[in-house]
């Protein structure tokens, strides 16, 4: 098994590609007329367009080689992001911000209860009075979760170019008591043909599930979207989109 997060370039030919929340994201960044606080920043997919765009962000991740890959990719521009390795669920870095993004899915890292309310208080700790915190996550899609783990699949779930990221095909399986969802990516990464096999276990999250966290945490879900163009929530969406606030 891989490290998927220790291997940035693989993560980066997987998902680089993606493109269409960056500008939900940096519309909602140039609104909130502050800086950004983008936790689980990765490579920097979300963060640098926001850099980008002449927003102030800071981007915080647990993988300095994730973190090591953003800067890179900033290409020696000047600009105005922080890079922060930190732990997500313990992190203090003494200022408030009027915008906290946990964008692309990174809330499915965090499994259980206790961990997803750490992780909430570090959110809270960071927004400003007024401040907004969006996040989104992907739609349960039932058909996905009820494939059979014995059987092979062609890569899909990520998407990307098979050239560049060698998988080849990809497995899962879905624990319906811990809502965890089992992806194994699996590829040849040698002229032997030596598999290799990445995997990630992401939580998923029903809608009224997730709602309720967000507020039993003190957030106040001011609007809530099927996908980035805004559209409403409903049983077809492929995403869930939250934007939040502190209750008063």
């Amino acid at each position: 098994m891989a490290d998927f997060y220790a291997d940035p370039l693989f993560y980066d030919a997987l998902m680089g590609h993606r493109e269409e929340d960056l500008a939900f994201y940096r519309d909602c960044a140039l609104a909130a007329k502050g800086p950004v606080l983008d936790l689980c920043c990765g490579t920097g997919r979300v963060t640098i367009p926001l850099a980008r765009a002449g927003v102030e962000v800071t981007g915080v991740d647990l993988s300095e080689e994730m973190l090591t890959r953003a800067r890179e990719k900033c290409g020696g521009d000047p600009l105005p992001v922080t890079w922060v390795r930190a732990d997500a669920l313990q992190f203090d870095l003494g200022k408030k911000f009027p915008l906290v993004l946990i964008p692309f899915s990174s809330l499915e890292h965090f499994h259980d209860r206790p961990t997803l309310d750490a992780l909430m208080a570090r959110v809270r700790a960071h927004l400003e009075p007024g401040g907004r915190f969006i996040l989104d996550v992907a739609f349960p899609n039932p058909a996905r979760l009820a494939r059979a783990e014995d059987r092979f699949y062609a890569p899909d779930y990520f998407g990307g170019d098979p050239a560049a990221t060698g998988v080849v095909a990809e497995s899962s399986s879905f624990d319906p008591v811990s809502r965890v969802f089992t992806i194994r990516l699996f590829h040849a990464v040698t002229e032997a043909m030596q598999t290799r096999v990445d995997i990630l276990n992401l939580r998923i999250f029903p809608p009224v599930e997730l709602a309720a966290i967000l507020e039993e945490n003190g957030f106040r879900i001011v609007e809530r979207f099927g996908n980035f163009d805004r559209s409403a929530l409903t049983k077809a969406s492929p995403r869930q989109i939250y934007v939040c606030e502190l209750k008063a």
